[in-house]
């Protein structure tokens, strides 16, 4: 049996106990206020499309629908994302949760993921580049988990990247490990958020309210990135940036690949994930 958390929260002094209430509390507050906003704006957007129809407005401005559907379906992304976070946070700290490794050049899955996600950027005045100083590199991996781990990575990015900023994915081929950094100039990040990141529920403050949520993704890339073996770190400054670092170790294992260059599904993927980044009516 777990031990009674005793601890000073209510002084204002942190609590580093998993069982401390107060923690418990921020944890199912964060999940909920994640959970409705989104509903909340599901709900007006029915509102408002229902006051357009009964107007008689809906139907003579074909924008009205378009822009609207445009809204419910990246909220519902969204709740779809929110709610896969929790799940697989949940299965994996209850020992459930299993990867597939695949031997796959690596280097090609992440050149695609990132010009599968040049244009969305480019709505946003973002340039994305990406090089690698190896055309490419057998390594066993989960295409699955590194395409949502590297889609993660790159939403934060963008979320906390400026208009006219750049994004650059860089590859380094290490002999026994390959490194993968993600590089933006947007907000940077102080001290003390960088050590806090990739803590379960800790939402970084970067003065973008519209980019809240509960933090649960870099949560789950450093976990996904774990159980390959890897590690994962971030350097940054206030103001001056963002970058993270990811390496995985070269191995190899006995298998068969199928299926596993989906572009509709990492099109789906890329929606999920970049979902919580709202665009304005």
């Amino acid at each position: 049996m777990r031990d009674k958390c005793i601890c000073r929260r209510q002084q204002g002094v942190d609590c580093l106990s998993e069982n401390c209430p107060y923690e418990l509390l921020d944890t199912f507050n964060s999940i909920f206020h994640d959970l409705k906003t989104p509903l909340n704006i599901i709900l007006s957007s029915l509102q408002i499309l229902e006051l357009y129809e009964a107007s008689g407005k809906l139907y003579q401005d074909n924008t009205i629908i378009k822009r609207y559907f445009k809204v419910l379906k990246q909220n519902s992304y969204r709740l779809i994302r929110l709610v896969n976070n929790v799940l697989d946070v949940t299965k994996i700290e209850a020992d459930l949760f299993n990867i597939h490794l695949v031997n796959l050049d690596i280097v090609s899955l992440i050149k695609n993921i990132t010009s599968s996600v040049k244009d969305y950027a480019s709505t946003k005045g973002i340039e994305v580049h990406f090089c690698s100083n190896v055309s490419e590199r057998l390594l066993a991996f989960d295409p699955d988990k590194m395409e949502r781990i590297m889609l993660n990575l790159l939403s934060n990015s963008i979320k906390f990247t400026p208009y006219g900023g750049r994004i650059r994915i860089k590859i380094n081929d290490l002999g026994s490990k390959v490194q993968i950094m993600v590089q933006d100039n947007g907000v940077g990040m102080t001290k003390k958020e960088v050590e806090e990141a990739f803590n379960k529920f800790k939402q970084l403050k970067k003065n973008y309210k519209e980019n809240e949520g509960t933090g649960l993704g870099l949560s789950l890339v450093k976990r996904l990135v774990e159980m390959h073996s890897g590690s994962i770190w971030i350097e940054s400054k206030k103001g001056k940036g963002t970058k993270f670092f990811i390496e995985i170790p070269v191995r190899l294992v006995e298998n068969s690949c199928e299926g596993c260059n989906d572009v509709n599904a990492l099109v789906e993927k890329i929606n999920i994930e970049f979902s919580d980044i709202y665009e304005t009516l």
